[in-house]
């Protein structure tokens, strides 16, 4: 991993060039949607990485209109976990970047070519692979409020918000009064401390570090509640990073899971850089390329690298014999 603090570790133009390498040419050429959704910036980088199908030589690439992520009803948010700050409008930090990996890949890839954190790993349950999403956010930096807990005026939490992932297909009306409890954890995180671990019900508490615990998630009266999975942003950092892991089930249908990746910038002149390079890609390859050229991110971007190189992974008939 790069040590953002010493500029003699930096990734070499040499050394992004073996990282893009790394990655199928098929999968670099892939371009941005035509139409982002689940947004009002018409510059987002949203795009389904995709992989070649190893039984059709002449598979051609067609660039998608939109990306393959259903749209929460009525508000128009990805069924997705999203960043935000519980309150009133609990607004999520809408991702300027949205990446869909495939699950498959990086599940069944070499576990050390994924870069998955090992105590995830170890959570992940690799019986429902076919239901398990796999996601990548790089995110606005976080707009910050006031904590709503009576006894608590912090303005350095955010909130991990599951629920249009949970109650995708759900009409979002104000007769939907439903509650269920998922089972969800931080890992291989930076910038980001626990917070708020101290309720008396652990469903109730902030979200956990390193495993997973239950939490609840319930919507009723047209609102998303409760005031739960917090996580604490820290000081004179320039970035906040995460990947989670989130179950649902298997008491509720579908059971299904979902790992996301999640980059915040803590500061103003990141987020006007990530943006400017952002706006700039055109083709996954352009992304992977200007964002390594933003030197204090160059770690998490090292990462994600890896993450969509693993997602490429396909078994050749030997290994899917021997399996």
């Amino acid at each position: 991993m790069v040590d953002n603090n010493n500029e003699e570790n930096y990734i070499s133009d040499e050394y992004k060039k073996f990282l893009i390498e790394n990655i199928e040419e098929y999968m670099l050429e892939q371009k941005k949607v035509l139409t982002p959704l689940g947004t009002f910036n018409d510059k987002a980088f949203q795009l389904e990485i995709k992989t070649k199908d190893k039984n059709d030589n002449n598979q051609i690439l067609e660039r998608e209109e939109n990306i393959n992520i259903p749209i929460f009803d009525m508000l128009g948010y990805h069924c997705i976990p999203h960043v935000g700050v519980y309150g009133d409008n609990y607004e999520p930090f809408v991702p300027i970047v949205l990446l869909k990996l495939q699950a498959e890949g990086l599940l069944k890839s070499d576990s050390e070519k994924s870069f998955l954190p090992q105590e995830l790993k170890d959570r992940i349950d690799y019986g429902i692979i076919d239901n398990t999403e796999v996601y990548v956010s790089i995110h606005p930096k976080p707009i910050l409020g006031e904590c709503q807990h009576l006894t608590c005026n912090n303005i350095r939490e955010v909130n991990l918000m599951f629920h249009p992932w949970v109650y995708q297909g759900y009409e979002f009306s104000i007769d939907l009064d439903v509650s269920e409890t998922i089972h969800t954890g931080l890992f291989g995180y930076e910038g980001v401390a626990s917070t708020h671990m101290d309720a008396k019900e652990e469903c109730f508490r902030g979200i956990q570090l390193d495993f997973t615990g239950p939490r609840e998630c319930t919507v009723h009266n047209q609102r998303f509640s409760p005031l739960n999975n917090q996580i604490y942003l820290l000081e004179d950092v320039p970035y906040y990073s995460f990947f989670c892991l989130t179950q649902r089930g298997p008491l509720f249908e579908p059971y299904k899971q979902v790992i996301s990746y999640h980059l915040l910038p803590a500061t103003d002149q990141l987020e006007q850089d990530i943006e400017k390079n952002v706006y700039d890609s055109t083709s996954l390859k352009d992304l992977l390329l200007n964002l390594l050229n933003i030197p204090v991110i160059q770690g998490p971007t090292y990462l994600i690298n890896h993450l969509i190189s693993a997602s490429g992974f396909q078994e050749n008939e030997e290994q899917e014999h021997d399996a």
